[in-house]
């Protein structure tokens, strides 16, 4: 099993690094980034990594806050939670389904273009009234409007 990338402000001043390791996600990159090495030279450098962790780490990028976020539940049939967070060009879709203790149990996610195309998972399940909330703000939002000021 994989292990994670972690950032821990004691270890490496906060930088990130597979966990359980003394390499941070910065040096794997740093090698891989020069010119002439291929995958059995990164293989060879940093034997200790598994090929899910090289690869989590070369494509590893510093994760940024997004300028939407937007959520919404539901109780019936199942308890679900969705996200919805982005800003143009680039929207995430989260869809979890969770026990009775609130716990995530399953989890789906897309990725789209457009809040528009976003919004479709949602309105071919036929929850397009769905209330949905501003997470920063706790305000209440109709994300047509949204698509309509374009």
């Amino acid at each position: 099993m994989a292990r994670s990338i972690v950032s821990i402000p004691e270890k490496f001043g906060g930088a990130p690094h597979v966990e359980g390791t003394d390499l941070t996600i910065a040096e794997v990159q740093a090698y891989w980034s020069q010119p002439g090495i291929y995958a059995a030279q990164i293989r060879e450098r940093f034997p200790e990594l598994s090929e899910a962790e090289l690869g989590a780490a070369v494509t590893w990028a510093e994760p940024k806050d997004p300028k939407h976020h937007f959520i919404a539940e539901r109780s019936e049939p199942s308890r679900q939670r969705f996200t919805i967070c982005g800003e143009a060009g680039d929207w995430s879709v989260l869809i979890e389904t969770l026990d009775e203790d609130g716990a995530v149990f399953s989890s789906k996610d897309y990725w789209e273009a457009t809040l528009e195309d976003a919004l479709r998972y949602f309105q071919e399940d036929g929850l397009e009234n769905l209330a949905w909330t501003d997470a920063e703000t706790g305000l209440s939002v109709d994300l047509a409007t949204l698509i309509d000021a374009k």
